[in-house]
């Protein structure tokens, strides 16, 4: 069990028909004169108004698009519930209440609740990788290039592990066609057979439990997980982000390093948390950023390292090497 909060203050939400929106929508910045720090408010394709987090958004004038998709549920709490924390924002906690309803607190209503077992203050949470033989399960969108990455560690016997399942929300794919090229089992399902997110997840969840999943890489996934999918998979899911994570999450992030005139950048291997690009982070590599650079040109250097930590990670997750505790991983 993790850290909680609990509710100090009870919080009643005025909105009843908040505001969701996908990566990539656009929303129009509205004025408002109470506008909190680090949130715009914004109106969505689908005319509905609401707060949305800056970080979110890639702004165009009067315009901007979101980065990641975006859910806008804020919960009513009482003195006393408990929240379960997935990610924090400028003042406000995301999290999972004793109901099991999922959405927004203000962090001000909220107070820490260290945990308590039978003898007193539990002690913080550890987890440590498995040593085994484990089965790995790719979720891809495209190429996916750091499956290949994998997959030939694995066939080399550099990874104590087998690849399970190369699944993906596309079915022209590039990477299923690789995948089968290497007579691996694949899968696909597409996100529009099914009613929500949360149920296209639940259907991927099945697959994860059938198989006896015990890690799931992301190389290239374009579709946010949701929190239920994270909480289910806690500690066997790993994603390569292009950046020196915690600098640069989102999308077009070669683009933002040489905006920023960052003389580094690099890639991260981090656990997958419900905040996206915010997961524990297991191992990172770093190039320079060349005066000359382009998106593309620092894409393509940042690209070959990725090649070389993820496949790392996963060997280092199956020989039994990784703990975490809190937000920090011991390689052992």
């Amino acid at each position: 069990m993790g850290t909680l909060y609990r509710v100090a203050k009870r919080y009643e939400t005025p909105y009843s028909d908040p505001i969701r929106l996908a990566r990539g929508a656009r929303v129009t910045i509205l004025p408002r004169t109470s506008e909190w720090p680090g949130w715009v408010w914004g109106r969505g394709d689908d005319g509905k108004t609401g707060w949305v987090p800056d970080a979110y958004l890639r702004r165009e004038g009067e315009e901007a698009f979101l980065t990641r998709d975006y859910d806008a549920t804020e919960l009513s709490v009482e003195a006393g519930d408990t929240i379960r924390p997935l990610g924090e924002l400028a003042g406000w906690v995301w999290g999972t209440d004793d109901r099991g309803k999922t959405g927004w607190v203000p962090k001000d209503h909220l107070e820490i609740d260290p945990p308590r077992g039978k003898e007193g203050p539990m002690s913080e949470e550890v987890f440590r990788s498995p040593k085994k033989h484990g089965r790995i399960m790719v979720l891809l969108s495209g190429r996916g290039s750091n499956f290949t990455a994998i997959a030939d560690a694995a066939a080399a016997g550099k990874i104590n592990a087998e690849i399970a399942l190369v699944f993906s929300n596309k079915e022209d794919a590039p990477g299923l066609a690789a995948a089968r090229g290497r007579g691996l089992p694949t899968m696909s399902l597409s996100p529009k057979a099914f009613a929500d997110k949360a149920a296209y997840d639940r259907a991927i969840l099945r697959e994860v439990e059938a198989r006896g999943i015990d890690l799931i890489c992301l190389a290239g996934y374009m579709k946010v997980l949701t929190p239920e999918f994270c909480a289910a998979c806690k500690n066997r899911i790993l994603n390569i982000h292009p950046a020196l994570l915690p600098s640069f999450p989102g999308l077009n992030v070669q683009q933002q390093a040489i905006d920023w005139g960052v003389r580094y950048s690099g890639c991260t291997v981090h656990f997958v948390s419900a905040e996206v690009d915010m997961g524990a982070i297991v191992l990172q590599a770093v190039v320079p950023v060349l005066q000359n650079d382009t998106a593309e040109t620092l894409a393509a250097r940042i690209l070959v390292e990725e090649h070389k930590i993820y496949p790392e990670a996963a060997r280092l997750y199956f020989e039994g090497r990784l703990e975490i505790r809190g937000r920090r991983v011991t390689i052992l």
